[in-house]
Protein backbone atom coordinates (compact mmCIF):
# COMPACT_ATOMS: atom_id res chain seq x y z
CA UNK A 1 0.00 0.00 0.00
CA UNK A 2 1.58 3.93 -0.79
CA UNK A 3 1.55 6.14 2.27
CA UNK A 4 0.17 9.39 1.77
CA UNK A 5 1.29 11.97 2.48
CA UNK A 6 -0.32 16.21 2.50
CA UNK A 7 1.21 19.42 3.18
CA UNK A 8 -0.73 22.43 2.78
CA UNK A 9 -0.68 25.86 4.82
CA UNK A 10 -4.45 26.89 5.26
CA UNK A 11 -5.51 29.56 8.40
CA UNK A 12 -8.27 28.48 9.46
CA UNK A 13 -11.26 30.57 7.59
CA UNK A 14 -9.64 28.30 4.46
CA UNK A 15 -6.87 31.14 2.69
CA UNK A 16 -4.82 28.95 1.00
CA UNK A 17 -4.03 31.20 -1.78
CA UNK A 18 -0.61 33.12 -1.71
CA UNK A 19 1.68 31.37 0.89
CA UNK A 20 4.95 32.15 -0.87
CA UNK A 21 4.32 35.26 -2.74
CA UNK A 22 2.60 38.53 -2.42
CA UNK A 23 1.60 38.25 -6.08
CA UNK A 24 1.16 34.35 -6.46
CA UNK A 25 -2.57 34.60 -6.68
CA UNK A 26 -4.26 37.93 -6.49
CA UNK A 27 -7.54 36.56 -7.94
CA UNK A 28 -10.68 38.30 -7.28
CA UNK A 29 -8.98 41.31 -5.77
CA UNK A 30 -6.77 38.87 -3.18
CA UNK A 31 -4.44 41.26 -1.47
CA UNK A 32 -3.00 38.81 1.16
CA UNK A 33 -0.29 37.01 -0.70
CA UNK A 34 2.73 35.96 1.21
CA UNK A 35 0.83 35.64 4.62
CA UNK A 36 2.93 32.27 5.47
CA UNK A 37 6.77 33.69 4.89
CA UNK A 38 6.80 34.75 8.17
CA UNK A 39 5.88 31.78 10.19
CA UNK A 40 8.36 30.02 8.27
CA UNK A 41 11.32 28.91 10.22
CA UNK A 42 14.59 26.62 10.14
CA UNK A 43 12.86 23.37 11.22
CA UNK A 44 9.59 23.98 9.34
CA UNK A 45 11.91 24.68 6.36
CA UNK A 46 13.96 21.14 7.26
CA UNK A 47 10.75 18.95 7.38
CA UNK A 48 9.15 20.35 4.21
CA UNK A 49 12.44 20.11 2.54
CA UNK A 50 12.19 16.02 3.59
CA UNK A 51 9.05 15.47 2.98
CA UNK A 52 8.74 17.73 -0.85
CA UNK A 53 12.71 15.61 -1.29
CA UNK A 54 10.83 12.10 -1.84
CA UNK A 55 9.23 11.18 -5.01
CA UNK A 56 5.58 11.55 -5.11
CA UNK A 57 2.56 10.68 -6.95
CA UNK A 58 2.31 14.77 -7.19
CA UNK A 59 4.20 14.66 -10.07
CA UNK A 60 1.85 12.60 -12.90
CA UNK A 61 -0.30 16.06 -12.72
CA UNK A 62 2.84 18.41 -13.13
CA UNK A 63 4.61 16.44 -15.02
CA UNK A 64 1.68 15.86 -17.70
CA UNK A 65 1.72 12.33 -17.12
CA UNK A 66 -2.09 11.36 -17.93
CA UNK A 67 -1.54 7.45 -17.70
CA UNK A 68 0.35 7.35 -14.31
CA UNK A 69 -2.26 10.03 -13.17
CA UNK A 70 -4.73 7.65 -14.26
CA UNK A 71 -3.62 4.39 -12.52
CA UNK A 72 -2.56 6.70 -9.48
CA UNK A 73 -6.31 7.55 -9.11
CA UNK A 74 -7.26 3.95 -9.38
CA UNK A 75 -5.25 2.71 -6.60
CA UNK A 76 -6.51 5.55 -4.64
CA UNK A 77 -10.05 4.86 -4.97
CA UNK A 78 -9.29 1.07 -3.71
CA UNK A 79 -7.52 2.49 -1.03
CA UNK A 80 -10.10 4.40 -0.24
CA UNK A 81 -12.83 2.34 0.10
CA UNK A 82 -10.89 0.56 2.94
CA UNK A 83 -10.44 3.76 4.58
CA UNK A 84 -14.65 4.76 3.99
CA UNK A 85 -15.64 1.35 5.15
CA UNK A 86 -13.27 2.09 8.54
CA UNK A 87 -15.42 5.17 9.44
CA UNK A 88 -17.21 5.01 12.36
CA UNK A 89 -20.81 7.13 13.07
CA UNK A 90 -18.25 10.02 14.82
CA UNK A 91 -15.89 10.10 11.90
CA UNK A 92 -16.35 13.15 9.10
CA UNK A 93 -13.87 12.24 5.95
CA UNK A 94 -13.53 15.40 3.74
CA UNK A 95 -11.28 14.86 0.45
CA UNK A 96 -9.79 18.21 -1.32
CA UNK A 97 -7.43 20.07 -3.16
CA UNK A 98 -6.06 23.01 -3.00
CA UNK A 99 -5.48 23.61 -6.74
CA UNK A 100 -5.82 21.45 -10.34
CA UNK A 101 -3.09 19.82 -12.20
CA UNK A 102 -4.33 18.54 -15.72
CA UNK A 103 -2.19 16.07 -16.65
CA UNK A 104 -3.38 16.78 -20.26
CA UNK A 105 -2.45 20.20 -20.59
CA UNK A 106 0.52 21.67 -22.49
CA UNK A 107 1.07 23.13 -19.30
CA UNK A 108 2.81 21.95 -15.91
CA UNK A 109 1.35 24.78 -14.02
CA UNK A 110 -1.41 24.94 -11.90
CA UNK A 111 -4.37 24.75 -14.44
CA UNK A 112 -6.87 26.44 -12.30
CA UNK A 113 -9.59 24.31 -13.03
CA UNK A 114 -12.43 23.64 -9.99
CA UNK A 115 -10.80 21.64 -7.16
CA UNK A 116 -12.67 18.13 -5.85
CA UNK A 117 -14.25 18.13 -2.89
CA UNK A 118 -15.74 14.80 -1.44
CA UNK A 119 -17.60 15.01 2.49
CA UNK A 120 -17.89 11.46 3.78
CA UNK A 121 -19.62 10.44 7.07
CA UNK A 122 -22.02 7.72 8.14
CA UNK A 123 -25.88 9.32 7.73
CA UNK A 124 -24.93 11.74 4.95
CA UNK A 125 -26.71 11.44 1.88
CA UNK A 126 -25.10 10.94 -1.76
CA UNK A 127 -25.22 14.16 -3.40
CA UNK A 128 -23.69 16.32 -5.65
CA UNK A 129 -22.05 19.91 -4.11
CA UNK A 130 -22.00 21.87 -7.00
CA UNK A 131 -20.09 24.76 -7.04
CA UNK A 132 -18.70 26.15 -3.85
CA UNK A 133 -17.29 29.50 -3.73
CA UNK A 134 -14.24 28.94 -1.10
CA UNK A 135 -12.09 26.73 0.45
CA UNK A 136 -13.82 28.33 3.97
CA UNK A 137 -16.67 25.16 3.51
CA UNK A 138 -13.74 23.26 4.37
CA UNK A 139 -13.11 25.08 7.86
CA UNK A 140 -16.94 25.63 8.46
CA UNK A 141 -17.72 21.98 7.85
CA UNK A 142 -14.84 20.91 10.46
CA UNK A 143 -16.02 23.83 12.90
CA UNK A 144 -19.92 22.40 12.39
CA UNK A 145 -19.21 18.58 12.77
CA UNK A 146 -17.37 19.56 16.27
CA UNK A 147 -20.04 21.52 17.34
CA UNK A 148 -18.15 25.00 17.21
CA UNK A 149 -20.11 28.21 16.54
CA UNK A 150 -18.36 29.49 12.94
CA UNK A 151 -19.93 32.12 10.80
CA UNK A 152 -17.76 31.57 7.84
CA UNK A 153 -17.94 29.33 4.77
CA UNK A 154 -21.07 26.61 3.57
CA UNK A 155 -21.05 23.87 5.90
CA UNK A 156 -21.03 21.25 3.57
CA UNK A 157 -22.44 18.46 5.53
CA UNK A 158 -26.33 20.26 4.79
Amino acid sequence: MRQVSATLSITLDGVVQGLGRPDEDTRGGFTYGGWGGRYNDQVMGMEMGKSMSKPTDMLFGHRNDAPGFAKCLEEFDKTLRGIVDGLGPEDLLILTADHGNDPTDVSTDHTREYVPAAVISQGLEDKALGDIEGMMAVGATVAGHLGVDWNRGIDLRR
